[in-house]
């Protein structure tokens, strides 16, 4: 049995903490298996667009998701295998965005606030939160983009 103290716990977090690109591999493995063993009632995510719904199951949503994440964290861990300075703090921001924004679009119903008494009012419909979520997630992919960028102009620069 794997017995872990508490020294090598905060090396781990030590190490972790170095090496923040590894959020979004620990985050597409986590997503990835919350996928798969998600068992709720509804296992379709539901999106409804003017006057058409589209159904879409959720471990489509959460294997396209977790290979994007994976994908960001491979390009990131490029950029710095090849010397690339990545800026860290855009990073961990970026990280936060996009894990916000794939938890909306996942599961929106954790932030409508009141759940027993449903009142259909803008910010308590899951179609205007995914909505949300999703432009929250096209800036986290637009701040990926500016964060390249900016290291390959810095490369360049010297």
């Amino acid at each position: 049995m794997l017995k872990l103290n508490y020294y090598q716990i905060n090396m781990f977090a030590k190490k972790l903490k170095q090496n923040y690109l590894h959020f979004f591999l620990i985050f597409s493995i986590v997503i990835l298996l919350v996928g798969f063993l998600y068992k709720g009632d509804d296992t379709t995510l539901d999106i409804n667009i003017h006057d058409t719904y589209y159904v879409v199951e959720h471990i489509l949503v959460n294997i396209f998701f977790s290979i994007l994440s994976f994908l960001i964290w491979g390009i990131y861990f490029l950029f710095q295998f090849f010397g690339f300075k990545l800026k860290s703090k855009l990073i961990i921001i970026q990280f936060l965005i996009h894990t916000l924004s794939i938890l909306g679009i996942m599961f929106p119903m954790i932030f409508i606030v009141d759940k027993n008494n449903f009142n259909p009012s803008l910010f308590q419909d899951p179609n205007f939160l995914i909505f949300i979520f999703f432009g929250l997630f096209l800036i986290s992919i637009i701040l990926f983009v500016v964060i390249l960028a900016m290291s390959i102009f810095n490369k360049l620069k010297k």
